[in-house]
């Protein structure tokens, strides 16, 4: 049964993502509020992703996956919810550890 609703909502939001993205937008913002604090374009990224991840999981029945993606998303967001730690984290770097670090002997 859980691998049968997952399918259907997966479906369904790809149904929705390309008839109605401004429906689809409001109702991801009520299961997910962070939402919000994603530009546009990465919002649209989520709902893709999100999307592809749970019509993969209706053929594994393996939800671990979802979990790590959506925790992935609203860490991202949480990054834009605070303008000076996402312009701290857009670059440049400096490198401070004196340089590129050798590739490991196989």
């Amino acid at each position: 049964m859980r691998r049968e609703v997952s399918g259907s909502v997966a479906r369904m939001l790809c149904s929705l993502a390309v008839s109605q993205p401004t429906a689809l937008e409001a109702g991801l913002s009520d299961a997910y509020p962070w939402v919000k604090f994603l530009p546009p374009d990465e919002r649209e990224l989520f709902v893709l992703e999100l999307t592809e991840q749970l019509l993969a999981v209706d053929s594994t029945d393996d939800f671990g996956p979802v979990d790590l993606l959506v925790g992935a998303w609203k860490a991202t967001a949480e990054i834009h919810a605070d303008p000076d730690l996402a312009r701290r984290l857009a670059g440049p770097f400096e490198i401070t550890h004196g340089g590129r670090v050798p590739r490991p002997a196989l």
